[in-house]
């Protein structure tokens, strides 16, 4: 993460590599694997994901149209410098000076989470429907908690009482 003061907005850098998301992209899958494995009547043959070289060129598709969807919803504070398209993956936010300190880990956490749900829920999409419905909830829970801790760390807006 990296910050560039503005008066009272800095733009803060999130930063991901290829390797980070699929590390966590494994362990992820590997996770969901296992309890699948737990509950199978018919043992499976593997509990964990692999990934083999056509696998890779699916991750890095849809890594990028995760970032493409997941910029489109944080769109009122994403700032010039986001870049999807090739590695590093970085998304680029405007976000206040006086925030709190844990907010930026926060949120690089949700959006890590969310490119790694937006994957698992196309890799499951023609293999396992229920996991894959399970991937988009996930998916779309993370990127509505990266939105709500930005919205948190504006500040929101402030209104009027009302005493009806």
């Amino acid at each position: 993460m990296e910050n560039k003061k503005d008066s009272n907005y800095e733009e803060v850098t999130y930063s991901f590599t290829y390797q980070s998301i699929e590390d966590v992209l494994t362990a992820e899958s590997s996770y969901i694997a296992r309890s699948l494995y737990d509950v199978a009547v018919e043992k499976p043959m593997v509990t964990s994901f692999i990934l083999a070289e056509d696998d890779k060129h699916f991750i890095a598709t849809y890594i990028t149209k995760a970032f493409v969807d997941i910029v489109s919803r944080l769109s009122a504070y994403a700032v010039d410098g986001t870049q999807y398209d090739d590695e590093p993956y970085v998304i680029v936010l405007k976000l206040p000076v006086g925030r709190k300190k844990g907010v930026d880990s926060l949120i690089m956490h949700e959006l890590q989470r969310a490119v790694v749900a937006y994957i698992l829920w196309h890799w499951y999409e023609n293999r396992l429907p229920d996991v894959a419905m399970r991937q988009h909830q996930i998916y779309d829970a993370s990127v509505a908690m990266a939105l709500h801790d930005v919205y948190l760390a504006c500040g929101g807006m402030r209104r009027r009482g009302s005493y009806f």
